[in-house]
């Protein structure tokens, strides 16, 4: 796989909605799966929870990083932390900024811009 060689990496978004099935797990080198935002929205729903909870689960035996997106209230940031995702993102976390800002911030941190 050159593209991995060169530094490149696959995400999968929308992951569990309406276009994007498990067969994508099953026949693509995915690096990376980004959720889809029902997911956020219906997570105090039962269903949703167990569902999000597994597929997070499969996505971990399968070396794939998964994301959940739009985190904006604290109480989805701690649902969503005790679920254990490798990212989550959204106006809880941080505001967007922009690359001047984030540019900045990594020099302050001396950490390496990616």
């Amino acid at each position: 796989m050159q593209y991995k060689k060169s530094g490149f990496l696959i995400a999968l978004d929308h992951f569990g909605g309406n276009n994007c099935s498990i067969e994508y797990l099953k026949n693509l080198p995915i690096d990376i799966v980004k959720f889809d935002i029902e997911y956020t929205k219906y997570i105090k729903n039962e269903t949703y929870k167990i569902v999000l909870k597994n597929l997070l689960d499969l996505c971990e035996h399968l070396n794939i990083k998964t994301m959940i997106k739009f985190i904006d209230r604290e109480d989805l940031y701690h649902d969503f932390v005790a679920m254990n995702p490798t990212y989550i993102e959204g106006f809880y976390v941080s505001k967007p900024k922009n690359i001047n800002q984030i540019i900045s911030k990594k020099g302050e941190d001396n950490d390496e811009i990616r």
